[in-house]
């Protein structure tokens, strides 16, 4: 069931699994990005989400603090709700190089912050994430 849509994001819902399916595109400047990011969060609460997939082959890079503001929220929300289940980033493995960093360098926050065995995983075959996050 889709959530959202519009030019930068498509949330979708796969309530059999409790997951939220996050496709992005574009470029998000660091006010879109946010608050695409604070709705996420809402939708997350609202469907009580254990499992994400975050599709962000065509989305461009986001700056230090856009990816600052989403590993501080996900911090956040981890200790708020619940702790989740699974989590997969499907990334492009020819990224040009701003989006790279930008995906490493969120990568490299979050891992820096004890998830309490949340599984994680990067994918470059939005069908196999789909796979392991339904499974």
């Amino acid at each position: 069931m889709q959530l959202y849509k519009d030019n930068n994001l498509t949330v979708k819902y796969a309530k059999e699994s409790s997951a939220l399916l996050m496709t992005w595109s574009g470029y998000t400047n660091d006010d879109t990005y946010c608050n695409l990011i604070d709705l996420i969060n809402k939708l997350m609460v609202a469907n009580k989400i254990k499992r994400t997939l975050h599709d962000v082959r065509e989305h461009k890079g986001i700056t230090p603090k856009s990816q600052d503001y989403a590993a501080e929220l996900s911090l956040e929300f981890r200790q708020k709700h619940w702790q989740m289940d699974k989590r997969a980033m499907v990334i492009k493995p020819d990224h040009d190089v701003f989006s790279k960093y930008g995906v490493q360098r969120f990568v490299k926050k979050v891992e820096d912050i004890d998830y309490e065995g949340q599984r994680r995983e990067f994918f470059d075959d939005v069908e196999e994430a789909y796979a392991w996050i339904m499974g």
